[in-house]
Formats: C-alpha cells, structure tokens, sequence
C-alpha cells in the first residue's frame, strides 16, 4: 500500500462570498501590488535542473527546508478608524476572513500597521507524542509591507521587513498582553525558512473503469479502474471503501524511477486544475535533468568559496566620501544581513 500522506489543511476562517466585497477586495490587492488584473498574484516555483548549478556558483541563494502544505496570501487591510481586517487568499483566489487577528504598527502598537501582503504557506504538524496536529501558518516574504509596495526590493530586504515590521511586533503584542493568545486563529508567532519547490505534478484524477461482463457497453463500478497511476490493489481497495468521490479530482503525484511510473502523493482538492501543459514540461525536465544531493553537495566548496568573494567585493566596492566632501551617487555594497520567515502556530 502507498505511504501515507496528509491531504492538504483546511483554511480557517469566514469565507467571503459577498461578490461586491470581495470584487473590492480583488481590486484593493492589484492596487497594492500595480497590477491591472483580479488573478491570484502570488508567484510561482521554479524547477532546479543541473544546468542551475553553475548558476549557484554565480548568484547568491538560500537554502531552506521543504514544507507540504497549501499556498496562502496574508493581506492586512487597515482603515483611517484604525481598524484592521486579515484575510487568507488561496490559489483559487477566494478570501477568507480571520477573526481575532491584529497586527499591530512596529512604530506605535496602539495603531494598527497599514496594509500588507505577505506571501506564506499553512501546514499541518504532527506530534507522534501527543497525537496531535497543530496548525502553522509559516510567511516566507512580504510583497507589501505598511502599503509601501517592496517587490523591486531584494528577497534580504523584503525577509527584514517581515521580521522588524510584522513578526517582532506582533510577539511583542503577545507578551505584553497574555490574554490575546486565546483569541488568535493560529496562535504565536515563529521563524522559518522559505521552502524550495519539489518535483510532483498535479494532474486531474480520470477513472476509467472496465465494461461489466457480458454486457461492454455499462462500465462495471465494482472493478479497479485504469490508472496511468501506480495504484496497487491495496491502496485502491482502501480508497473504494472510504466511499470518496476519487473521480474528477486533482492528484499530487510524484515520478518513481524504479517502477517508471506515477505514484500517487496526496490530493489536492484546494485546487481546481491541475498545472498546466508548460509547468508540466518544465517539471518533466527537471525529473529527467534531476541533481541528486551527492552532486549537489561536491559544489558546496565553489559555491561557498565564490559566495564568500562576492562578499568582500561588497564591502570593499563601498564608497566613503573625503573629508568635507559628500559621497558620489549610487549603489553601496555590504555584507547579506542574516534573516528568517514567520509563522503562525495555533
């Protein structure tokens, strides 16, 4: 039988399904980023082949855990009342409202910060001691922080802003105010790192069962279906008995080498597609030019060594103006400034 695997969380919250607000609320989120359309605005990953190494070796980059779980948008809408409203944005762009959730101003807590959109993925954690799941919402970046837009920022720039102007004083608010925990939909705040993408595809389930015997023209419902999925007997023999819909629903599925075939990871019913025909390719290439850890690591060596000289060459590129004088316009150099995710845990 195939491993277990989660299925995506549940988003919390009150779904909006005013057309008018939520129209609003579309439109508000494209003003903040300078868009001029209502889609989804998050963007996407891409895949790593081998040919990517030498680009490690030239451009700097973080490394970070793999999380599974489901893409979210945090936007923070404040008003002149000094109200604030928070919403979860998902990849079918429906908004759900957050209740007792407040994001306080890093400037004077008594206000609330300004509008915001934070780009994070929620998560479901389980404790083998206690049998539990606890619920994380884990920020990776911060697209527009305090309505002052950052994506032509740097990812270092944008991570600052996320810890100094959203997590520091939101664990603040915390601490000072115990009482507040109870009334949180996720609970404290932590740090974390951006995870990568992996290489699993998501493609619309088909069942195609066989004809009954006797009778070829009435599919027998009975039968185990023909999958271009690895799905063993027993595996589908579970999935038959949960009565579940199976049909019609978007699958995550992962390419097994040593059986050359799909194998089924978990389902996505948080979307309604699966991806399309060019992220398709782009991850089919990724598999067959795939870069094991072995190869990777045998890199480490360079890719430091040359991370390391871009360094100095900051710092040292730096200009300091004479005495009396003023310093020449443009860019200054210096060292990365060390930098987390945030993440909310109920």
């Amino acid at each position: 039988m195939q491993p277990h695997h989660p299925p995506p969380p549940q988003i919390p919250g009150r779904l909006v399904d005013d057309k008018e607000k939520l129209i609003q609320l579309k439109r508000h989120v494209a003003g903040l980023c300078n868009v001029d359309n209502l889609r989804f605005v998050g963007s996407q990953p891409v895949s790593f082949g081998s040919r990517d190494l030498s680009r490690l070796e030239r451009e700097d980059y973080w490394v970070c855990e793999k999380s599974d779980g489901i893409r979210v948008l945090v936007l923070i809408v404040s008003f002149p009342s000094n109200d604030q409203e928070v919403y979860l944005i998902d990849r079918k762009n429906e908004y759900r409202q957050q209740d007792g959730l407040f994001f306080p101003h890093p400037m004077d807590p008594r206000r609330a910060l300004g509008n915001t959109l934070l780009d994070a993925e929620l998560v479901t954690d389980y404790d083998p001691e206690t049998k539990q799941e606890t619920l994380n919402l884990l920020a990776f970046d911060c697209i527009v922080g305090d309505a002052q837009n950052l994506m032509s920022k740097s990812l270092t720039s944008r991570y600052g802003r996320l810890k100094e102007w959203v997590i520091k004083p939101y664990q603040k608010m915390l601490q000072e105010h115990p009482s507040m925990r109870a009334v949180q939909p996720f609970g404290s705040v932590h740090l974390k790192w951006k995870p990568p993408s992996e290489n699993s595809i998501d493609f619309k389930l088909e069942l195609r069962f066989p004809p009954l015997p006797g009778r070829p023209s009435e599919p027998d419902f009975t039968a185990k279906p023909v999958f271009q999925l690895l799905v063993d007997d027993a595996q589908w023999e579970s999935w038959k008995a949960s009565g579940e819909q199976y049909d019609d629903r978007v699958v995550e599925v992962t390419w097994d080498k040593a059986a050359k075939n799909w194998v089924y990871h978990r389902f996505r019913d948080d979307k309604d597609h699966g991806n399309h025909q060019s992220v398709v390719d782009k991850i089919l290439e990724s598999i067959r030019d795939g870069v094991e850890a072995e190869q990777l690591v045998s890199h480490a060596n360079t890719i430091r060594t040359n991370w390391k000289e871009r360094e100095k060459s900051a710092v040292s590129g730096a200009h300091y103006p004479p005495s009396g004088g003023y310093p020449p316009s443009g860019q200054y150099g210096g060292p990365p400034a060390f930098v987390a995710g945030l993440g909310i845990r109920r």
